[in-house]
């Protein structure tokens, strides 16, 4: 099973309306979850005897060296366990210190830490040539981007009253890519989500930040949908050949569910969601599918 090799002719579409989304089951897929950079750097070395470690981890938030291609190199352990699909953390490139790879800066490539796109590509197709087929899970985050921009002062503000504040300033000149999310109508701009019981609360669980995560404003009109477009277009783009991507932080957006995206939703066009919320459709192949989590 190639990443693209179903030999089914897609016409690419042109508008996120045209986009439909195939019914697909994920369902009966065993995934191991791994954080890139903490599986395995992918060299070659006898294993470390126990004596010679070093007690406890001086440096928790601090890169550790995994790599795609480390994955690649295990898979053989990963089925072992009895895994038939891996779910990656985000690869995508990130800010400093950002080792699980949620503080993201850069969407159209890889994070040097983890490796490169090739490596991406090697790795979905040594799974797809096992026997049987392994599957291959992105993680992506369209809920919020990286702390890529900073309140007035840089100080930290929280939420209060659904109050909107001011975009600050542009930490880099040169990020977030793609361009067109240097954009400040494109965030919620509400500041952190700071209330008890804010997390689980409306509209502060889904308008606040997430820490220094800045909140993408995920609502239900065409100016917020085009932000959305462009974080899809590039969070599934065509060459990476992964089976299917998780919508992390769902709870955050806007009328989606904590389901499987195939079922329900994935037999509707955008103008029919029961609550008026416009779904993004994503451009998959037939043996893809869409998991919100």
């Amino acid at each position: 099973m190639g990443g693209r090799s179903s030999g089914i002719a897609m016409a690419a579409p042109t508008s996120i309306r045209e986009i439909d989304l195939a019914p697909i089951s994920g369902k009966s897929y065993f995934d191991y979850f791994l954080l890139v950079d903490r599986f395995h750097d992918g060299e070659s070395r006898a294993p470390v005897r126990q004596a010679a470690r070093a007690p406890g981890i001086a440096t928790p938030d601090d890169f550790y060296g995994g790599k795609i291609k480390g994955i690649t190199r295990n898979l053989d352990y990963i089925a072992g366990l009895g895994c038939t699909a891996i779910w990656l953390s985000p690869v995508f490139g990130n800010n400093p210190g950002a080792y699980h790879g949620y503080n993201i800066n850069n969407y159209l490539d890889v994070d040097p830490h983890f490796g490169t796109k090739q490596d991406l590509i090697d790795l979905v197709e040594a799974a797809h040539r096992r026997d049987p087929p392994m599957r291959v899970v992105l993680d992506v985050v369209i809920n919020h981007s990286g702390d890529n921009w900073a309140y007035p002062g840089d100080f930290p503000y929280g939420y209060f009253e659904d109050r909107q504040f001011p975009l600050g300033f542009w930490r880099r000149d040169d990020r977030p890519i793609p361009v067109e999310l240097r954009n400040d109508s494109l965030y919620h701009r509400r500041g952190a989500i700071s209330s008890p019981g804010g997390y689980d609360t409306y509209p502060e669980n889904q308008h606040g930040d997430i820490a220094t995560l800045k909140d993408y404003a995920n609502d239900d009109d065409a100016r917020l949908l085009y932000g959305q477009e462009v974080l899809v277009a590039y969070n599934v783009s065509g060459d990476r050949r992964q089976d299917c991507i998780v919508v992390d932080a769902s709870l955050h957006r806007k009328g989606d569910a904590m389901t499987y995206l195939y079922g329900d939703l994935g037999s509707r066009t955008l103008d029919q969601a029961d609550d008026g919320t416009l779904y993004v459709r994503l451009p998959l192949e037939p043996h893809q599918f869409v998991i919100l989590a």
